[in-house]
């Protein structure tokens, strides 16, 4: 299973560069190293010093900005890979909303609408003051590794986490020189959930920014719609970790941050608010499977409502394999419906498996490496 999920989002990069035989090649190789060599590979990581770790990990940030100096203008404008213009989406929106204009009338240069959520452009705004909205993936990489740092007490686990997610899931490293946001967002989105679960507690010292952990979540949640499937999730753990009261407060100020970000661009323009536009993409299936969006939403809906009973979302690490499970839903939908559509394996689609690919890692490392994961952040141990 560990497997898998580190394979299905890059089946359709794999399929793009290498073909069918590079699909099959990956899948065995990411199978050997997860099934054969994985009693092997800790035992190098725990053979580290901290300051190892940590110089390791500020290493491959620096080869990481190195590459996206280099092969960013390449892989963005098409010349290889054949382009993506998700980042061009994020610095047009964000641009004519920092303008005070409404950001959604424009197009991508492949004639595209804007898909990504107000709460996705303001969180991309100081990455394109900056210089390019594509800037942010490697910042919220950095931030994850720096989190995982801290709340596990062991660089090293932070240090294998982010060379498993880089070296066993090539998406996320052309994800990276593609400017593609869909990385940030489920990387932003984790780290919000993950804080607002450890300051909640009253015992932390930081718990005074608990609130502002929550406004954080709610900004995130406005980022992509698919998201906000996961809060029947997320309320279901707060209520059993906090109490009732406490959770339907927290959650006031989510919902509040949410619609903050999200109604005045809906309401200057609903008809042109594209967005929801993009939320539709499964309707393109529907001569394969009529209202395919519809079910296919319906579906995972049931998902998160079935896995918030606290039998199953009884702690973070199963707070987030359930948002992985709800969030893998529409990914496989897509490709399974792409694949029935043109007759043969198809995986074009399968890059909206990053949507869960975050959340299902932070699952299992938070199993494997914390002895309490009820929003603990007592130290794990590397196996």
């Amino acid at each position: 299973m560990f497997a898998l999920v580190l394979i299905v989002p890059s089946l359709g990069i794999i399929q793009r560069f290498v073909g069918s035989i590079g699909v099959v090649a990956y899948v065995l190789g990411v199978g050997i190293i997860t099934i054969w060599g994985w009693d092997l590979i800790p035992k190098y990581f725990s053979s580290l010093t901290t300051r190892q770790a940590t110089l390791a990990f500020i290493v491959i940030l620096a080869v990481l900005i190195g590459a996206f100096l280099i092969l960013y203008p390449y892989l963005d404008s098409g010349q290889i890979g054949g382009g993506n213009d998700s980042d061009d989406a994020l610095d047009i929106a964000v641009t004519e909303l920092l303008r005070g204009h409404f950001p959604y009338y424009e197009r991508t240069y492949l004639g595209n609408r804007i898909s990504p959520m107000p709460g996705a452009l303001w969180l991309a705004a100081p990455f394109v003051l900056l210089g390019a909205s594509a800037l942010q993936n490697l910042f919220w990489l950095a931030a994850l590794g720096w989190f995982l740092a801290r709340v596990f007490q062991d660089a090293r686990v932070s240090l294998f986490y982010i060379v498993t997610l880089l070296a066993l899931s090539p998406v996320v490293l052309y994800s990276i020189l593609t400017g593609n946001d869909s990385l940030s967002n489920s990387i932003y989105v984790t780290l919000a959930i993950w804080g607002l679960v450890i300051l909640s507690d009253p015992d932390h010292k930081w718990h005074n920014y608990s609130y502002g952990a929550a406004f954080f979540l709610g900004v995130s949640l406005s980022s992509r719609a698919n998201f906000l499937l996961i809060l029947p999730l997320v309320f279901s753990l707060m209520a059993q970790l906090r109490g009732w009261k406490e959770a339907f407060g927290y959650f006031l100020i989510v919902g509040a941050a949410a619609t903050l970000v999200t109604l005045p661009y809906y309401l200057t323009d609903p008809g042109e608010f594209s967005p929801l536009h993009a939320a539709h993409k499964l309707g393109q299936f529907d001569n394969i499977l009529p209202q395919a969006n519809l079910k296919i939403i319906v579906l995972a809906g049931l998902a998160a409502v079935i896995c918030a009973h606290p039998r199953w979302n009884h702690d973070l690490a199963a707070l987030f394999r359930n948002c992985a499970i709800v969030q893998a839903i529409p990914a496989i939908a897509l490709v399974t419906l792409a694949t029935l559509r043109s007759g043969m394996p198809d995986f074009n689609e399968a890059g909206y498996g990053l949507f869960y690919l975050i959340f299902a890692l932070s699952a299992f490392w938070l199993s494997a490496f914390v002895e309490s994961t009820a929003g603990s952040s007592r130290r794990g141990s590397l196996p």
